[in-house]
């Protein structure tokens, strides 16, 4: 599987990495986890193409990828995707992309593409959206005022939401958090 991570939320798209590495069996996560730089694009390449020494998944990861760096010789080099095995999972990660690009329109035939915009800051509807769902998938509780004003004090930073959402998930300890109580621990 190729795929292709876009976007400046870098909260989602390590949510996304960490769900991949998940996929890995965690005893030869050393032999089947590899990061590379984009400029070692060639050695990312090789190592996605050979097979994997525990007959399970690997996970290849090609960071800063904006594709306007590369040329005719990287270019070449993407033609080896086809040769990409289907248990390995080829990861290109990017704040952003130029879709014009021949190499992103390369890309893309072989690659399955993910867009993770930052939340706009003046979107709060959108970030009290985000806290909530996040609340609920770590199964924390939070009164509608609170959420409220977690939107208003963290504002699109999702990574620090997630820190947030975590430490009032502690201190909860199952039960539903108020207002007041929120305040208290999440600093303004």
């Amino acid at each position: 599987m190729i795929v292709l991570l876009t976007g400046d939320d870098q909260h989602a798209i390590q949510e996304q990495l960490n769900q991949y590495k998940a996929e890995i069996d965690a005893q030869w996560l050393t032999l089947c986890y590899h990061r590379f730089p984009a400029d070692r694009l060639d050695q990312a390449i090789s190592v996605a193409r050979t097979r994997s020494l525990t007959g399970g998944k690997k996970l290849v990861i090609v960071e800063n990828c904006h594709l306007k760096q590369w040329g005719d010789t990287e270019l070449s080099t993407l033609q080896q995707l086809v040769q990409v095995p289907e248990f390995t999972i080829l990861v290109f990660v990017a704040t952003n992309v130029d879709k014009r690009l021949k190499i992103y329109k390369h890309l893309v035939k072989y690659a399955k593409f993910f867009e993770f915009p930052l939340i706009l800051s003046w979107r709060t509807d959108l970030i009290e959206k985000a806290i909530s769902t996040h609340a609920k998938k770590i199964k924390l509780v939070l009164s509608k005022d609170a959420v409220e004003y977690l939107a208003e004090a963290i504002g699109n930073d999702m990574t620090r939401a997630a820190t947030e959402l975590r430490k009032l998930y502690i201190y909860a300890n199952g039960r539903q958090l108020e207002l007041a109580e929120v305040k208290e621990l999440v600093p303004c």
